[in-house]
């Protein structure tokens, strides 16, 4: 489900099934570009609908066309620009982003020359717990590079739990 205006995008797909006949469903797309958008005009089309993934399973084929706008839900947007320097890893949280159905965290991690060559790969793990001891679970994760020693992420996490007053 392409946005005007980025190239880059990666998401998650999840439905369940409420009761016979009836399911719900939720896609979840990550923009690669940190410009925010107020509102987007989405064309959907879908081609087929299956039980299982990858088109597996029952496989209902169809030509569904929606076309609709939404408005951005509301948010609080917090600039962090939290550092942890342990020598040959840098991390920087930039910023959160609270709305009612998730917690949005952006950060990067750069790793050194050394560690490159001497590892395949490098993440970091990020999590959240607030001061009421509530944990947040990792929901979806993009990131983007230009270089294989820097990462750049997005990372969503479940919703904030309202009586929560820091993480």
């Amino acid at each position: 489900m392409p946005v005007l205006g980025d190239s880059h995008q990666s998401g998650t797909e999840k439905s369940s099934k409420v009761e016979d006949g009836k399911y719900i469903g939720m896609m979840e797309v990550n923009r690669s570009n940190q410009q925010e958008i107020e509102e987007a005009d989405v064309n959907w089309t879908i081609g087929s609908i299956s039980t299982e993934p990858n088109n597996e399973g029952t496989v209902v084929e169809g030509d569904w066309e929606f076309q609709f706008h939404v408005n951005a839900v509301e948010s609080q947007s917090i600039t962090l620009d939290e550092r942890i320097d342990e020598g040959d890893v840098k991390f920087t949280a930039e910023k959160i982003i609270i709305t009612p159905m998730s917690i949005l965290l952006s950060y990067d991690h750069v790793v050194s020359e050394e560690i490159m060559d001497n590892w395949d790969s490098h993440s970091a793990i990020v999590e959240i717990t607030d001061d009421l001891g509530n944990d947040y679970s990792l929901v979806s994760l993009a990131g983007t590079s230009n270089v294989s020693h820097s990462l750049n992420w997005n990372a969503t996490f479940t919703r904030v739990d309202s009586d929560a007053t820091k993480f």
